[in-house]
């Protein structure tokens, strides 16, 4: 197997004499290997150095309070940075089989929601609000981190560069409904066994956000995993109707994100 990065020797030690895959999904600025060793399921994420030291901080201060993987290693080194977790046991909500079983999806992402109301967000130092989520698309504009052309379509359709979506955003915040926000919900994020919730990967984005947030993210998975009557079946799950124009907002809010 190639690897993008040299490996640490911490890293190289784990290594052995396991069987090893590499994970084409996610961000393409970073490598993830899965590790079999024996019956026992782990990841090997490595990015350059400050890439995952947040995913790190907020695996570790989540511990205990939803489920999330457990972090087995993380190295600094080479100028990279490199963890390694426990694998979680099921299989994601977009996988085939929550495709035939909508009911059984549907009740795990209602049961994901109330785990995040239980979170306490006084004690959340992790701040992933409008204001901060604007800053972060206002720095990939300025460095070129993005481009016009890659944001989608209906994009495109609507307005005529980054910067003019970044002027809809700034001119039309609300205020926020502050929660606990995963940040990226989408249903490969999600892991269950049958209708009981396993736990979540891809905590990078989490922390204290508006509701909409997080409620905008699934809709659009659900409706790209599960159909749009999963939409319906949701909304009526969580007992809410859809607030459009918030909804609207995050999906281009999100289109600024690297």
């Amino acid at each position: 197997m190639e690897f993008k990065f040299v490996l640490s020797n911490k890293v190289k030690e784990f290594l052995n004499n396991s069987k090893l895959e590499e994970i084409s999904i996610g961000c393409s600025l970073s490598q993830v290997i899965k590790i079999v060793r024996g019956e026992k399921i782990y990841f090997l994420k490595m990015m350059e150095e400050g890439g995952l030291t947040q995913e790190y901080q907020k695996l570790m201060w989540l511990e205990g309070k939803i489920p999330v993987p457990k972090v087995v290693l993380f190295v600094k080194e080479n100028g990279s940075e490199y963890m390694i977790t426990e694998g979680l046991d099921g299989e994601m909500l977009a996988s085939s089989y929550y495709q035939e079983h909508v009911d059984e999806a549907i009740k795990v992402i209602k049961e994901a929601f109330i785990k995040f109301t239980e979170v306490n967000v006084l004690d959340c130092p992790f701040l992933m609000t409008n204001d901060v989520l604007l800053e972060t698309a206002r720095n990939n504009i300025l460095n070129k981190l993005i481009s016009f052309e890659g944001t989608s379509e209906w994009v495109q359709k609507r307005f005529s560069s980054l910067t003019d979506i970044l002027h809809y955003l700034e001119e039309n915040k609300w205020d926020a409904e502050l929660t606990f926000a995963f940040g990226d919900l989408s249903l490969p994020n999600i892991f269950a066994c049958k209708d009981k919730l396993v736990g979540f990967v891809d905590v990078g984005l989490c922390g204290v956000a508006d509701k909409w947030l997080d409620i905008a993210v699934v809709q659009k998975s659900i409706r790209r995993n599960l159909g749009e009557e999963a939409v319906s079946i949701f909304y009526d799950a969580l007992n809410i109707e859809p607030d459009e124009a918030k909804i609207d907002y995050y999906m281009l809010l999100l289109e600024l994100m690297e």
